[in-house]
């Protein structure tokens, strides 16, 4: 027995707890779960995150590196497509002389 908020005495009501709890089955496969989350768990600080990061430095740098390349390729196609056209131009002013 207890007071309730007018200072009159209220029995107490009891939960019945003899039932038992039944979990219904999963929609999901619960070590596929667990397995994911193991595969997505953040690595602790131990992991070396300097290596990492030199690592996709070194990947940027080869990849500059790569780009830098096809534009040298690129300008001298250009370049020299340029000249061809001029010379070609030059043949067909001298021609029309």
């Amino acid at each position: 027995k207890r007071l309730n908020e007018n200072d009159t005495l209220e029995k107490g009501v009891q939960a019945n707890i003899e039932k038992k709890v039944v979990i219904p089955p999963l929609p999901f496969d619960l070590a596929a779960m667990d397995q994911l989350i193991l595969d997505t768990r953040i690595t602790p600080l131990d992991s070396k995150p300097l290596d990492q990061l030199s690592f996709c430095l070194s990947s940027l740098r080869a990849e500059i590196t790569g780009l830098q390349k096809q534009m040298d390729l690129h300008t001298t196609a250009v370049h020299t497509s340029s000249r061809s056209w001029k010379t070609v131009q030059r043949g067909v002013n001298d021609l029309n002389e």
